[in-house]
């Protein structure tokens, strides 16, 4: 985990875990480019979540409370802050819609195959 002053960074589209201990649930990501941050959380053993969103500056910019997804607009590229709390514990996730999307082109009429993994 991580404090206000030594928040843990996380990767888009990672699983992040936290405890109970509403003090150390600080994270940070960083975005190259302004656009929508999605967050997905997990159900926390009955008990919503509570997140707060912080900019570089650590000024409040929005919450969330639930289980399940929101989404935020960020309107300029840096780091940002999430603290995350619940007194059982939980998880989340994050994407952002700014992220590059690869593809392969097909031609008609060609059979195309794919495998399980949603990333590629």
């Amino acid at each position: 985990m991580g404090t206000i002053n030594n928040p843990k960074s996380i990767s888009k589209g990672k699983v992040v875990k936290f405890d109970k201990t509403s003090a150390d649930n600080y994270f940070s990501f960083t975005i190259d480019s302004p656009g929508n941050v999605v967050l997905a959380s997990s159900y926390s053993k009955g008990e919503d979540s509570d997140y707060n969103f912080y900019d570089d500056q650590f000024n409040y910019i929005g919450r969330y409370f639930g289980d399940g997804s929101t989404t935020k607009e960020l309107t300029k590229s840096g780091t940002y802050y999430i603290h995350a709390s619940n007194s059982k514990g939980g998880s989340f996730s994050i994407a952002t819609s700014n992220e590059n999307i690869l593809a392969k082109s097909i031609s008609k009429g060609k059979v195309v195959k794919f495998d399980k993994t949603s990333a590629d």
